[in-house]
């Protein structure tokens, strides 16, 4: 097959048919439609969607934690606040000293 030969025949026959002025009925319409309808990907959005569905999970896990933490604590009376708290706070400095 000879390929310059159909490309000449193929531009005398478009030549032949002018294309018409006329556009198809609601064309831009259609068109419209068709641009609006497609989606774009877009990763933050995306990534947006994940998050908010992981939220329920998460604040399932977060509630039992801490009703685990409420109800697991060993309830100890405290005579003075003060001391205890300095006793935790000095705690450490007490391990570096008996090395």
């Amino acid at each position: 097959m000879n390929t310059d030969l159909l490309i000449k025949k193929l531009i005398n026959a478009a030549k032949y048919h002018k294309p018409s002025d006329a556009v198809p009925y609601a064309f831009e319409k259609r068109i419209m439609a068709q641009i609006t309808g497609s989606q774009v990907y877009d990763a933050t959005v995306v990534w947006a969607k994940v998050l908010w569905r992981a939220v329920k999970p998460c604040l399932f896990i977060m509630a039992a934690a801490c009703l685990w933490a409420i109800l697991s604590q060993n309830q100890i009376a405290i005579d003075n606040p003060s001391e205890a708290f300095k006793t935790a706070i000095l705690a450490g400095l007490n391990e570096i000293g008996s090395n």
